[in-house]
């Protein structure tokens, strides 16, 4: 069984957006909930690889499984694909 290895830290902080900066805001999380729901479909798609790693083995791992290169193909659209990057 692993370990619990890194603790997240998460912040809370009162801010007071002008309606421009609400409506931008609004739009970076919606590109964020995008992306964490294309890492969760290629950790769950790729968990019986990747579940029994540990922490500083998963992060190079799965985005090995995001970016295709020459030499290795993905299966599904890539990272760059969808955001440009």
């Amino acid at each position: 069984m692993k370990t619990q290895n890194k603790i997240i830290r998460t912040d809370k902080w009162r801010i007071n957006p002008t309606p421009y900066q609400k409506e931008l805001l609004g739009k970076t999380v919606d590109v964020y909930r995008h992306a964490c729901q294309f890492l969760v479909g290629i950790i769950y798609t790729h968990w019986s690889e990747l579940g029994e790693l540990t922490a500083d083995q998963l992060t190079p791992a799965v985005e090995k499984l995001m970016h295709q290169t020459a030499k290795r193909p993905i299966n599904h659209r890539s990272w760059c694909e969808i955001y440009r990057t």
